[in-house]
């Protein structure tokens, strides 16, 4: 069977409020999604280094500068999978207070 290896990517702060303020996130968010992919996957990794990003409001049309956290599965590709990818999507973007969480998935070609 075939595998795809899901990249996610996960904000470090909450989007600006009215006053433009940014908090940071609290961890035990993060902790909770590691659960989750723990517990359906059977392991996930998170690369540690900040990823620095940029990207237009589809509400207010502002730029959003973002630092966001890349934690990434390599599953098979199997339609209960990507079920599942789809509803943590929809999960994530509620717990992490996002108009959307960016995921992406690629197929894998073991050596």
């Amino acid at each position: 069977m075939s595998e795809i290896h899901v990249d996610i990517l996960i904000p470090l702060f909450y989007n600006p409020d009215e006053n433009g303020i940014r908090r940071e996130i609290e961890y035990e968010k993060f902790t909770d999604t590691y659960d989750e992919l723990l517990f359906h996957f059977g392991g996930y990794s998170v690369d540690r280094d900040i990823v620095d990003g940029s990207w237009l409001s589809s509400m207010t049309n502002h730029r959003i500068d973002d630092q966001l956290r890349k934690v990434w599965v390599i599953c098979e590709d199997k339609p209960e999978h990507v079920d599942f990818l789809k509803l943590l999507k929809d999960r994530l973007a509620e717990r992490f207070e996002q108009e959307e969480i960016f995921m992406f998935y690629t197929t894998v070609n073991r050596f």
